[in-house]
């Protein structure tokens, strides 16, 4: 039997997932966000009407991960909207791409230093969270004894993860063992579906049936399986005390792409400069999966997939707490994973009718429904983390998302 965790919510994948290996997509012109991570911005070291190259570093940070020009062009234009500020690039196919620098020694030569420095270098962040990868590595040393690495994809319309693992097994075992290095664990745990039978044996042939460091965990197919505290609980069968991190009980978890991103950093030199997404939904005409570089309008990732039909929808992120996208102003980021093309559903809300619907299925062993009536713990602003379950499940059709959101805003106050 598969491991599971508490709560959460079935749903059927069939007909609405796809196959299809990534395919690569360079639009005509990029605007990079230049916030592309939690914890600050990066600061700009080019100017206008500067020709910078693909993999260029286009802004630093003494502290934060580096950002690159996601393609090869001419610096049109540094963009200040709405608070943010972009670089806008018009791409060059002409153009060469800046070259790798990788490591030359063998990682078993390379020191943990040497090897979060270079991922910081690289740009890499995390996949979903943009948490950056080389602050989380330095925060797992002397405290994680297992890495888990995150090879789910709960969202029911997700499937860039899978492609992921069945495509490039070979680099995300050697992007767990650059990481584990890193941080000096000594165990390694892929986790992932138990119904994805391809990924699971492509690891498989390349990790071998009696690997000292490397092993894998199949699971419950679940939403939200992915979410690091529920994918813990699943592969130790014990859940994450509220306010500790991860590493607090000596685990610390970091997704595929990821890992990807790693092996890429250390072992080829190559920065992050695109995103893997998936782009799908009913309404959607031609389901994909593609690799756009890092400020990619989403408008043009949307009409790459056939565009969005009269009276649908663009939901940004998951199916079930995915928010409308804004397609005109909205461009790819380092934490973008998916666009939901799907109809418009009608809102019609009644009110609570105490069902508890939302208390089984919330991972985190709160009850949404009071944060309605203001009667909920306060603890619980900080502990749920939006999976939208509440949501789903919700009879009376209550925006629980928008309730729970507005009470960590005043909280925050």
């Amino acid at each position: 039997m598969a491991n599971s965790f508490f709560g959460g919510i079935k749903i059927n994948k069939t007909g609405l997932s796809h196959g299809k290996a990534p395919e690569i997509y360079t639009p005509a012109a990029v605007a990079i966000n230049i916030a592309q991570q939690a914890g600050g911005e990066t600061v700009p070291c080019i100017k206008e009407g500067d020709t910078v190259r693909k993999g260029q570093v286009i802004a630093e940070s003494d502290r934060l991960a580096f950002l690159h020009a996601p393609v090869s062009g001419k610096v049109v234009r540094l963009l200040e909207k709405d608070e943010s500020h972009y670089i806008v690039i018009k791409s060059d196919h002409t153009l060469p791409e800046a070259d790798p620098v990788p490591f030359t020694q063998p990682i078993s030569e390379i020191t943990p230093e040497q090897i979060t420095e270079k991922i910081r270098r690289m740009g890499v962040v995390g996949t979903y969270s943009g948490f950056p990868t080389h602050i989380k590595i330095i925060a797992s040393r002397g405290k994680a004894f297992c890495l888990v690495i995150n090879c789910v994809q709960s969202d029911p319309y997700g499937s860039f993860v899978r492609e992921i693992v069945k495509e490039y097994p070979e680099k995300l075992v050697m992007g767990a063992r650059i990481i584990a290095r890193g941080i000096g664990v000594k165990q390694v745990i892929f986790a992932l579906e138990s119904n994805e039978r391809r990924s699971y044996s492509a690891l498989m042939r390349v990790i071998g049936e009696k690997d000292p460091l490397i092993s894998v965990s199949r699971l419950t197919p679940k939403y939200p399986l992915g979410e690091e505290r529920n994918l813990l609980c699943a592969v130790i069968k014990k859940e994450v005390p509220a306010g500790r991190a991860t590493y607090d009980i000596g685990y610390t978890v970091f997704s595929a792409e990821t890992v990807l991103r790693v092996f890429e950093a250390c072992a080829e030199g190559k920065p992050v400069t695109d995103k893997y997404i998936t782009v799908s939904g009913e309404r959607c005409a031609s389901p994909a999966n593609l690799i756009a570089p890092i400020g990619t309008s989403l408008r043009a990732v949307a009409e790459k997939c056939g565009g969005v039909p009269e009276k649908a929808i663009c939901l940004y992120g998951s199916a079930v707490n995915g928010k409308e996208a804004d397609l005109e102003n909205g461009c790819v980021s380092k934490s973008t994973s998916q666009l939901i093309i799907t109809d418009i559903k009608p809102e019609k809300t009644e009110e609570c009718i105490r069902c508890g619907k939302c208390i089984l299925h919330c991972p985190m062993h709160l009850a949404p429904h009071t944060f309605i009536t203001g009667d909920h713990n306060p603890a619980w602003q900080k502990l749920c983390d939006m999976c939208g379950c509440c949501q789903y499940v919700c009879p009376s059709g209550i925006k629980l998302l928008d309730i729970i959101s507005q009470c960590k805003k005043e909280a925050q106050q």
